[in-house]
């Protein structure tokens, strides 16, 4: 029982499931790492998740679809951006506003403009490409947990290289951080903490447009009404629990896929289905606890 849970076909599953995820939380990490506490990617997510699927579809072009996703996405986390950095608005209120206006905008769209509202598919939506490695087909597990991943999955991995050694290992990561930990003290060296704020929020709308983008055109290719079901907050968790730390993040992001995998597996052994999907939440709350102890200690 137990070889039939945990084998490759579980860790292939987890690095579909923690796509999205692990995109989302990094772009939340740039945030917090700018001093913004950005809940609304709940909200980038999904208006995400809905373009890319309709644009993809109604332009016949995967890439143009995703291009125009990743504009429109951060156009929307440019708007967070104008309330929080130049109005000066609460972060969690500004952020539950675009969540809020998110889930409303593109159930309205569903409904009064798709005339589909439970949500929006299509046989003639793009398949995002899958990578195969033939060299792989020589080592059974290796082949199965990376064979047959998608294009946005294997650019995650590239991104987090390059996300961290952007934030951690780059003079710009020190301005970012800089503006994040010490405004104050970053303006005395020249260093603008508004401009590399609202940098921030546009690498996070890009990032969060290509999360959205693999959790609804990753497997299935569909937009269901409020498809994101809080995985937007979940990478939030991750990011805010690592501290803006990029490998902190991507592991907890890892962690809470391979919770998510397993809970799905765990539900074809007679468990009831409830306590099943509550695993993965009950992981990431665990995880806040402990961190919003450490932060007091």
């Amino acid at each position: 029982m137990f070889s039939s849970i945990i084998n490759a076909d579980l860790f292939a599953a987890m690095l579909r499931v923690a796509t999205p995820l692990l995109l989302v939380a990094i772009g939340a990490a740039f945030t917090l790492k700018a001093g913004i506490f950005n809940v609304a990617v709940e909200g980038l997510m999904l208006v995400a998740a809905f373009l890319a699927v309709v644009l993809s579809t109604l332009l016949g072009n995967l890439w143009l679809g995703i291009l125009l996703t990743i504009v429109l996405t951060t156009s929307v986390a440019m708007l967070y951006g104008f309330v929080t950095i130049s109005m000066k608005a609460d972060h969690i209120i500004a952020g539950l506003g675009i969540n809020l206006f998110s889930a409303g905008m593109t159930a309205w769209l569903l409904q009064s403009v798709l005339n589909s509202p439970g949500g929006f598919s299509s046989t003639n939506t793009p398949d995002i490409p899958v990578v195969h490695v033939a060299f792989l087909d020589q080592v059974p597990a290796l082949g199965t947990i990376f064979n047959g991943q998608n294009v946005i999955t294997i650019l995650s991995w590239v991104l987090i290289v390059v996300s961290y050694l952007f934030v951690h290992r780059s003079k710009f990561g020190l301005r970012l951080r800089a503006t994040g930990e010490h405004p104050v003290a970053a303006t005395t060296v020249g260093i603008s903490p508004i401009q590399w704020q609202y940098i921030s929020i546009i690498l996070c709308g890009v990032f969060c447009a290509l999360g959205g983008t693999a959790l609804s055109m990753g497997s299935i290719n569909l937009f269901t009404k409020g498809m994101t079901a809080g995985r937007g907050f979940i990478s939030f968790a991750a990011a805010s629990f690592a501290g803006g730390s990029i490998p902190g993040t991507v592991i907890i992001s890892f962690t809470f896929a391979l919770f998510s995998s397993l809970a799905i597996r765990l539900g074809g052994l007679g468990i009831p289905t409830r306590f099943v999907q509550m695993i993965p939440y009950l992981v990431t709350l665990i995880a806040l606890i402990f961190s919003r102890r450490r932060d007091r200690l």
